[in-house]
């Protein structure tokens, strides 16, 4: 059994499994799915599957208002971090805690939501049940485990919880306390993908994943994930040969 990662986008979802891709668009304007399957001399990594797909949720830090905001953020930072300390520690960790839901909430107004909860369905069904049958999949959790998001709260919440530490209860210098949380910004960033693994992280994770970054799929979204899981085992058994 192949050991499946996905990506999806409005009109678009993609499976890849080592060293293949396969992607499933939906043509609106004719009704029809259409797929790509593409094969590598090396494995498939998720920055590949992002320009792959022009993928609208990995490009939302390039938004200009985003930018901006992420400067006028960072001045702010540089001055209370001179003037206090204490408050430029709660004003990060306020700002890491909320950042994952509002790339939740930008994900749901530029409709990606159905299309990623079909992606985690048919996922779902494939590794746990075995099959690629639709009404199966229909029926499959629209939360994962494995998604992505368990991975940024392994990194934000260690921070923002750092943060909120050394800003109430921390008499540290503010240099000492900035080099404390300078490390374990590092070591949540280094560890995230062990540290997905605690229950904490895949509880917030769900709750991401439940009311922001996915929503139950129509036919539509079902059948083009389908369509993308089926062709990429079609992939891997010609690959077999």
């Amino acid at each position: 059994m192949l050991n499946i990662s996905g990506k999806s986008n409005p009109g678009k979802i993609g499976f890849y499994a080592d060293n293949l891709i396969s992607i499933a668009k939906y043509d609106f304007n004719n009704q029809r799915i259409e797929v790509s399957k593409l094969r590598f001399d090396y494995d498939v990594t998720m920055a590949q599957m992002n320009n792959l797909l022009d993928d609208e949720a990995s490009r939302f830090k390039d938004k200009p208002w985003v930018q901006i905001a992420g400067c006028l953020f960072c001045s702010m930072a540089i001055f209370l971090s001179l003037w206090e300390p204490r408050i430029f520690f709660l004003a990060v960790s306020l700002l890491c805690f909320l950042l994952p839901f509002v790339l939740g909430i930008y994900c749901k107004r530029i409709g990606v939501s159905t299309w990623h909860g079909a992606e985690h369905k048919a996922i779902f069904a494939y590794s746990k049940w075995g099959t690629t049958d639709l009404d199966k999949i229909k029926k499959a959790p629209r939360v994962n485990r494995d998604c992505g998001a368990g991975i940024l709260f392994a990194v934000v919440l260690p921070i923002s919880l750092a943060g909120i530490l050394f800003a109430t209860v921390s008499d540290l210098p503010a240099f000492n306390a900035l080099l404390f949380w300078t490390v374990v910004v590092f070591w949540a960033y280094s560890n995230c993908y062990i540290n997905r693994r605690f229950i904490i992280f895949i509880w917030f994770s769900y709750l991401l994943q439940y009311f922001f970054t996915t929503q139950e799929p129509s036919d539509i979204e079902l059948r083009t994930a389908q369509a993308a899981l089926i062709s990429l085992i079609e992939l891997a058994n010609e690959n077999s040969l």
